[in-house]
């Protein structure tokens, strides 16, 4: 079986192009404006 197993779980699948994945700061700085911050 593939994907999420457990009943009401969640999965989420994202990537970063151009500035967002050659600069960290960049990247940083968006998703903490979004509230995303990792």
């Amino acid at each position: 079986m593939r994907g999420v197993e457990k009943q009401n779980s969640t999965m989420n699948t994202s990537v970063m192009l151009g500035a967002f994945r050659e600069s960290s700061n960049t990247r940083q700085e968006f998703l903490q404006l979004i509230g995303r911050s990792k």
